[in-house]
């Protein structure tokens, strides 16, 4: 299996459960702890899944580049 293909079947796992209050819960304290270390005017996100956490950085950073490797999330 490539793992393309083997990402895709991780991310298969995840549809339906992103919008979960514990998965909320996890991106908002993630967003706390790392929010001090946030400087600059560029982010790059790997993996945006619903881009919960996109829209938390896009208020902090001017410009965010961001790559979903997983077909279900890219969609």
């Amino acid at each position: 299996m490539s793992e393309y293909d083997f990402l895709n079947n991780v991310a298969k796992t995840y549809v339906g459960t992103q919008h979960s209050l514990f998965s909320k819960a996890m991106k908002d304290f993630g967003f706390r702890f790392f929010r001090p270390f946030m400087n600059g005017a560029n982010a790059l996100e790997l993996g945006c899944e619903n881009a919960y956490f996109t829209k938390k950085i896009a208020g902090v950073f001017s410009f965010v580049d961001v790559v979903e490797g997983a077909r279900p999330f890219a969609d």
